[in-house]
Parts: structure tokens; sequence; C-alpha cells
């Protein structure tokens, strides 16, 4: 920079040979015009080396204030000041830089020197005001403006209007509306007290007249972008959502760089649940605003919405750069944790959460559901029960609660929470299925069927009420769990046209068809789908479709591409099929160990290509990730028993049979096991025990049986 300078100079040079100062200055002014102040900074700088001038070090203190040098800033004021005691100016330009650095005691003597010098400076007073406003000193504050109005020389309606800013700054809106009233009634074109006057109702929840007050104004200035904003944040706030948007946009035709008006349009998709404009709004936004953590978290919260939890965490840490101790970014992480199944690391930040604010009861609840999925019920039910003492209207706790309660068998209690959770919300679609899951599991199919069908006309009314396509989507889901599979099928066609460009929809469409036999439909949803975006699952439909249609070159260049995408369900889909034909070298080239699924498929593939032993090593490394897995159990037995270690066989089978008491095959494949030991008897018990659960190939060992002489 000092290079820069001196050639600068040169440039400048009179014809004696000296730097023309004048010049110079002119040059600082323009830079200082085009917001250049750091080159600014210099050309003052220079003028200072040959002129000791009050004016120019003041100026050069407020080029390093507007590039945020306050301190820098200060000692140009103070060299101001030893040039001139009494530069006013100066003085007053120092206190600001204090208050900038939050140095509110140092302003005020400042600013106390100013008024000194000059009692008719009314911003001194105002800006003395706001160092009390931040020192939380609401009536210092306050009698400082009112001297600021007393002894200004400005205009009086001028001078009223700082003075409500004050107020406005200490919450005090209703003497701000007076204020601006009283101006108004003086002077019904002033706009700055009726723009003041419309933000201060809408301060108060007064939207309706903070609406009508916009719309006065607008008639007169109608290009102000700020005042659209403004005026679309009181009509969200009343729940006219459309209306809301309209003035965002018109906010955005004026100034494309408005970021409030961005944020503001974000939070209002947001809100509506359109998350993906949502998103490119707060990304406009971030644009202009980086140390906003709200905003920061509220993207986070919209991919976390799309389901793209391990994309949201990312921006709740840059909440938390802004601010480490927002709770509620540090409890989202936790969310997100949760939803990728990573239940030990979200424990750590929801307890974080917990460690700012105790009395979060949303963290407290989240930390109970963690604790419960890691096996801690009983720590998670007491996490959740907190969480309703101090929020008993929430009604997803009473869910978790009921979810916690029911895994530890206490059916009564957990039906009792649901009937809460639903008095609370009477739409809350969820528990009605949970309460339905929880009477089935008990044996009352009656009670669990009207459940269900609560379930799904609540869905249908929250879809008919808000237009929730979520709703339409649980409830097509919901039909498709009870056998209802056709009017699932139509559901998710409704929700097609709702939204034809959801990748998901066209897949379990696909799968639909598939299901019932219908290829070419099925085929027909893939293709349609794989327009809009290129999915494994998408593929994976594909190539079942080529595959019943025995076109198995196409369903195999399908397969192909969906594993290029490196999809888990592709991969494993794919590898399922190679089994099916037999080529297992293939298929195990295909499937990996990256994860349980893809182990206990490995298993299989093993099992049935004869590599017994190497069968049963896979299926004991699934079971030290998972040693409650019933078809891990199972594999492990059928793998047992094919090498002839029928005892250790039979064990696996009964583990199985312990943790999946309706686990048909385990029956029969113990009925094996007694046939061939000649215990005829108990595998006649076996076989029946599994036909009575639905196995029908047992029946083939009871008309096996020897006949008796």
């Amino acid at each position: 920079m000092v290079f820069v300078m001196t050639s600068l100079l040169e440039n400048i040079e009179s014809d004696h040979g000296s730097p023309d100062l004048e010049k110079i200055l002119d040059r600082a002014e323009k830079l200082c015009d085009q917001e250049r102040y750091l080159e600014a900074t210099e050309c003052y700088k220079s003028v200072l080396r040959y002129k000791k001038d009050k004016v120019v070090a003041n100026n050069l203190g407020v080029a390093y204030d507007a590039i945020d040098q306050h301190e820098r800033a200060i000692e140009c004021y103070e060299l101001a000041i030893k040039f001139d005691p009494e530069y006013v100016t100066a003085w007053h330009n120092k206190g600001n830089s204090h208050f900038y650095l939050e140095e509110y005691r140092k302003s005020i003597q400042c600013y106390d020197e100013a008024i000194r010098l000059d009692p008719t400076n009314s911003q001194v007073y105002f800006d003395k005001a706001s160092a009390y406003v931040r020192l939380g000193r609401r009536r210092t504050a306050k009698k400082w403006a009112d001297r600021g109005v007393k002894n200004g020389d400005d205009r009086k309606d001028l001078l009223l209007i700082k003075k409500a800013e004050i107020y406005e700054d200490i919450g005090d809106f209703k003497s701000a509306v007076k204020i601006y009233h009283n101006i108004l009634k003086a002077k019904p074109s002033n706009m700055k007290a009726l723009k003041g006057l419309a933000d201060a109702l809408m301060e108060l929840g007064r939207y309706d007249e903070a609406v009508d007050t916009y719309d006065e104004y607008l008639e007169v200035v109608p290009d102000d972008e700020e005042v659209w904003n403004n005026k679309g944040y009181a009509l969200f706030s009343q729940g006219f959502h459309q209306e809301s948007m309209n003035c965002y946009r018109t906010a955005l035709n004026i100034d494309q760089d408005h970021g409030p008006a961005h944020y503001n349009m974000g939070y209002l998709l947001h809100t509506i649940g359109d998350y993906e404009r949502a998103i490119q709004h707060y990304e406009e936004a971030s644009k202009y605003s980086t140390i906003n953590e709200v905003l920061w978290n509220n993207l986070g919260n919209a991919l976390y919405n799309l389901e793209k939890y391990e994309e949201s965490i990312p921006y709740f840490m840059k909440a938390i750069e802004v601010n480490p101790e927002y709770e509620i970014a540090w409890n989202n992480i936790g969310n997100a944790q949760s939803k990728m199944g990573c239940y030990e690391e979200s424990i750590e930040y929801h307890e974080k959460a917990l460690e700012l604010k105790p009395d979060f009861d949303y963290a407290l609840y989240a930390l109970g559901r963690s604790l419960a999925e890691v096996g801690k019920l009983e720590d998670g039910l007491e996490k959740v029960e907190l969480s309703l003492d101090l929020n008993p209207d929430y009604e997803k706790a009473w869910y978790a609660r009921a979810e916690i309660l029911r895994y530890m068998g206490r059916y009564e209690d957990a039906l009792e929470s649901l009937k809460t959770a639903v008095e609370i919300d009477p739409l809350f679609s969820e528990a009605y299925c949970l309460k339905g899951e929880i009477l089935e599991s008990v044996g009352d199919f009656d009670e669990a069927l009207q459940a269900f069908n609560k379930a799904l006309r609540t869905y249908d009314k929250l879809y008919r009420r808000y237009g929730d396509i979520i709703a339409l989507a649980d409830k097509a889901e919901l039909l498709y769990e009870l056998g209802s599979i056709e009017d699932a099928l139509k559901e998710y066609e409704t929700l097609l046209k709702e939204d034809e460009d959801d990748p998901e929809v066209w897949r379990r469409i696909g799968e639909i068809h598939l299901e019932l036999g219908e290829i070419s439909q099925a085929l027909e949803a893939a293709e349609g789908g794989l327009k809009r975006e290129m999915t494994p699952g998408l593929l994976v439909i594909k190539a079942n479709a080529y595959d019943g249609l025995g076109e198995v070159d196409k369903a195999m260049k399908a397969f192909r591409d969906a594993v290029k995408l490196n999809g888990t369900h592709a991969r494993v889909s794919f590898s399922r099929y190679l089994m099916d034909l037999g080529r297992y070298e293939v298929a195990l080239r295909v499937v990996q160990e990256d994860n349980w699924e893809e182990k206990l498929l490995k298993a299989n593939i093993l099992l049935e290509k004869g590599d017994h032993g190497e069968a049963v090593s896979m299926f004991q490394k699934v079971l030290k990730e998972d040693e409650v897995s019933s078809p891990a159990w199972f594999g492990l037995g059928k793998a047992l028993a094919a090498s002839g270690d029928l005892k250790r066989a039979s064990k696996a089978f009964d583990t199985c049979i312990g943790i999946t008491e309706d686990f048909a095959p385990a029956w029969y494949e113990k009925a094996l096991l007694f046939k061939e030991k000649g215990d005829h008897k108990r595998a006649n018990e076996y076989a029946e025990i599994a036909m009575d659960l639905g196995y029908d190939e047992a029946e083939e060992l009871l008309s096996s049986e020897p006949k008796k002489v």
C-alpha cells in the first residue's frame, strides 16, 4: 500500500515537486463516495504528513470506521482533538466508535463533551440515549431523547421521529405510536412518520392497522422495497400467505438484492412446505447477511425437512459459529444425527443444547427419544416426561412417551399417552397409526382397524384442509400396509398430479404395478420418473420390469446403471437378481460389506453357492453387529445344518424363534432336523406350527410320516 501511495503522490505532484494536497483530498472524497475506504485512508494519511488538519484527521477516522477498524478511528479522532480540543465533530465521532466497540460508558463520556461544546446538536443527545438503551437503562434513555427534542435545533417533526425511534429501541411501541400520531396530526404529509407508525403498529401486533398504514404510505411512495417487505410480513402474520408473497415479490422487483425480502420469502415458503424454493431465497439472503444465526439455522431446517439430513448439518454449524450459545442449532444437529441413525452422537448435541438451556423442553424430548433408541428406555422416558412437565401441550412428546412405553410392554399407559396426544391435536395421524399397531400387537384387531381407519380419515382432512401432500403420501403408505394395494396406487396417482417431479412417487407407483403383475405400467412409471431425475430406485424398478418382460439384457443394463449411482438398494437388488439367476460369483462381486444389510445378503449368497463354512463366518460377522437379527440366526442355522453341525444349527433356529416367535421358516427347519434324527413325532409338531403360521411347504413333512403297522 505504501508503494501504491508513493506512485499516487508522484502522479499528482505540483510543478514545484511537492504534493498537491487539494488534489489528494479531492481524490480521497471520491474514493469514499465509491466506498473504497481503505484507499481513502492512504490519501488522508499522506496529507497529514504535510499538514496538521483536524478535519483531515477526523475524515481519516470516518474512513476507518467505515471498514470496521474502530480502534484506529479513535486514534484519528484523538489526533483531531489534539489539534483542536473543542472540535465537536471529533468528540461525537469518537463516541460513536466506542459505541460500535460496545464500550458504551466511554461513548457516553465523549457524547457529554460534545454536548458541553454544542448543546444544540440534537443527534448527540439521541446517540447518548442509544448508549443508555444498550446499557439497559430505559428511563435514562427516554430522558436524553426528551432533551434531544427540547434542545435540538432541527425541525420539530424530525426531532420527534428520532425520539420515537429511541422509544422503539427500548420496546415502548405504544408511546412511539402516540408520538407518530402527534407528528401526523401536525403534518399529515410526513412520510417518515407514517412509515414509522406502520412499523410500530406491526410490532404491537396490530397488523390490520399496520397494513392500512403501509398502503397509505405506498400511495405516495410506491417504490419503497422495505415497506413492501414489511407489509408482506404483516400480512404473513395474519395468515394471508398469497398476499404476503405478492408483497415480497414486489419488494424484490424493486430491488433484487433486498436481503430481508429474500429471507421473509424463504420463511413463508418454508412455512407452507415449499422447501426447495425456500432454500433458494435463504441462500440469496445469506449473500447480504452472514452473521445471522437464525438464517443459517432455517436454511439447515429446510434441508432437514427435505430429509437431506447430512447436508443440513453444515448450516446448523454455521449458526453455531455465529452464536456458540444458540441452543436451537445444537439441538437441530442432534435431530439430524438421530435421523441418520447416529443416536450416540445425537445425544451429545442434545445434551449440549440442555447445558446452554436446561429448561429447553424440545431438547429434553429429543434427548429422551435418542436415549430410548440406544436401549436406555428408563432414562429416555424420564427425559420425555421432564419435557412434558415443562410443556404438557406438546403432542409429539406424548407420542414419544407412548413409543417408549410400548417398547417397555406398558401398553395401557402407551394408549393413554396417545389419547392425550390426539386430544391436543385431533389431526395427529401418526398417533392413530401407533394406536392401531399397539392394539394389533395385543390381539384387539377390531379396535386396531378402527384406529387405522381414523388415521386414514385424518390424512384426508389434512390434505383437503391444508393441501398437505405429505399427508396424502402417508395415507397411500398406510393403505399399502393394510393390504389395500389398489387404493394405495390411486392415492399415489393423485399425489403425482400434485407433484409430477417427485421421483419417490414414481418409484412407489412402479413398485406397486410390479407387485400387481402390471409389468408394462411399472416400466412406464420408471421411465416417467427417470425423465425427471436419475435415481437408483427408479432404475431398479426399470430392471425388474424388463426382467418381467423377459428382456434379461436390458434388465442387466438397468441394474448396472443403478449400481453406478452407488446406492445400497441398487447393489442389493442386483445381487439378489444375479443370485436368482445362479450367477453367484458375479453377485458376490457386486455386493459389498459396507453395511449390515449387504453383509447379510453376502452370507446368503455364500450359503446358496454352497460355501457353507464361509457362510457361517459371514453370518457370525453379521450377528456381531446385531445379535437379535432373526434372519441372521436363521441363515446361520441353515449354514450350520448344511455343514453337518446339527446341534449348533438347532440352537441357532431356537434363538431365531426366541427373537421372532412367528418366524415360520425357522419352525420348518427345526422340523427337518427332527425328521433327519428320526424323531417324527417332534418333527410333526414343529411342522404343524409352521403350517399354522402359513408355511404350506411344511405339509410335505406331515404326509411323509411313516405309517404305523
